[in-house]
């Protein structure tokens, strides 16, 4: 366990200009402190670096054993010399030698996708979102009364209610589990009705929605609850992410995409092309 993590949380703070002090600490306190580090040094300083967290990847019929990649940066003087490819080559090594299968981690931004492509990561998981105003989704919805009163849960409740609706819609989805997930989820409200269930958290005029779940068929009832809470908390702007695997025409008007959200190196022991709508579920974004 890193037990002196001030020169890493100042890279940290260095590269994601927009994570304050606070998120910073959060991160070390709860699951980077623990994680396994990968890391370049000048002088004893870390000047590149990426942490690699235990999870699991859950297919029908087995849960393999993967890293988590996250918080992989470079100082800003000491980009372009290729440190950050050395560190994903050394990852990938760790990651056999410790008897995982592979990594998966969320691209900061799309055009990161290239750049892990070039280290033998392939777009893998995938999601689909619906981004608008709230007036267009609002105005594309019908918000169902009956389907009141709207139930809170914790996020253990959440964890444990995940896994039958994850299990029933994708064939194979990302498991955090313990602090990874509690971490990820921080910040996060999770509601229930109607046979729909969302995972949120606002991020100042937007309401964003990580995960959302209902059975196919059902997607009125999802619809109407995030309606619900969207008119409840007064957000002018709206993002919902959902598994691939609803129909468009579920969501006529609100202009759904759907997209890789992660890339994923392995082994070469999964066959990546057997699995359908891959689900990777909360991220640290």
């Amino acid at each position: 366990m890193l037990t002196n993590y001030s020169a890493y949380k100042d890279l940290y703070l260095k590269c994601f200009t927009d994570d304050t002090e606070q998120d910073a600490e959060f991160l070390f306190e709860t699951v980077l402190k623990k994680a396994e580090r990968v890391c370049e040094y000048e002088n004893g300083t870390p000047i590149a670096m990426l942490f690699l967290m235990d999870c699991r990847v859950q297919t029908k019929t087995e849960s393999l054993p993967f890293y988590y990649l996250y918080a992989a940066c470079t100082h800003p003087d000491h980009r372009g010399k290729g440190l950050m490819s050395k560190l994903l080559e050394k990852a990938k090594q760790k990651s056999l030698a410790d008897g995982k299968m592979g990594i998966f981690l969320k691209p900061a931004t799309p055009s990161l996708f290239d750049f892990y492509a070039k280290s033998g990561f392939e777009p893998f998981f995938k999601y689909t979102k619906i981004s608008c105003s709230a007036k267009q989704f609002l105005s594309n919805i019908e918000i169902k009364k009956a389907i009141a009163p709207i139930t809170q849960m914790t996020l253990k409740e959440w964890q444990m209610r995940r896994y039958e609706p994850l299990g029933l819609l994708t064939d194979i989805y990302a498991d955090f589990e313990g602090d990874l997930f509690y971490s990820a989820a921080a910040g996060c409200t999770s509601v229930f009705a109607g046979g729909a269930a969302i995972v949120y958290e606002l991020r100042g005029d937007t309401l964003l929605v990580k995960e959302a779940f209902c059975r196919k068929g059902n997607e009125k009832a999802l619809l109407s609850l995030t309606g619900a809470v969207l008119l409840m908390l007064r957000r002018e702007n709206i993002e919902l992410r959902l598994p691939a695997v609803y129909s468009d025409d579920a969501f006529v008007g609100l202009d759904p995409k759907t997209d890789y959200f992660s890339v994923i190196w392995h082994n070469d022991n999964l066959n990546l092309s057997d699995y359908e709508a891959p689900y990777h579920g909360f991220a640290f974004d």
